[in-house]
């Protein structure tokens, strides 16, 4: 087994010429460089490179945390996050199986791994909670804190004539 903890690439040559079963990784501060509406921080990717038969495979768990406005109220949300990541490692890419990770030449880019898998599983949208009311639409006050008082059932002006044939 070999432990890679300080190159930014992971050099897999004694794995694929059979010199050693395993190779294991971890990577800290990993940069996310896409400017997303979620913001991500404190990436970390740590995990192993092994021999499957005649197979490698790389297994591992991308960590970090999100953090945006809430999708309801704005209020500020951050969330931690954990993806299993475990995928086949070949030398050309290989458009029918979207489980492979290209090396290039002999080594793999743990960073670029990362990023990748994490924009994959970005959500579409962070809620402070389950229940969030979110903001008043006529006044933007936050609902979660209290009633703000407005009138909340409003008859569409294009259908305010259908309302007095519905009177009793």
């Amino acid at each position: 087994m070999i432990n890679q903890t300080e190159n930014k690439f992971l050099d897999i040559s004694k794995l694929l010429a059979g010199e050693t079963d395993e190779i294991v990784f971890d990577r800290s501060d990993i940069p996310f460089p896409f400017e997303e509406e979620i913001s991500v921080s404190s990436l970390h990717f740590s995990g192993r490179v092994f021999r499957f038969s005649e197979f490698v495979r790389l297994s591992g768990t991308v960590t970090g945390e999100y953090s945006a406005p809430c999708a309801r109220c704005l209020a500020p949300v951050k969330e931690p996050f954990s993806i299993a990541v475990d995928c086949a490692v070949g030398n050309a890419p290989d458009e029918s199986d979207e489980e492979t990770v290209t090396a290039d030449g002999q080594v793999i880019d743990p960073e670029s791994i990362s990023q990748e898998t994490v924009l994959i599983h970005l959500p579409l949208r962070l809620l402070c909670r389950e229940d969030c009311k979110g903001l008043c639409p006529k006044c933007g006050m936050d609902l979660n804190s209290g009633s703000c008082g407005c009138a909340q059932k409003e008859i569409d002006p294009r259908l305010a004539g259908l309302a007095d044939f519905f009177k009793d």
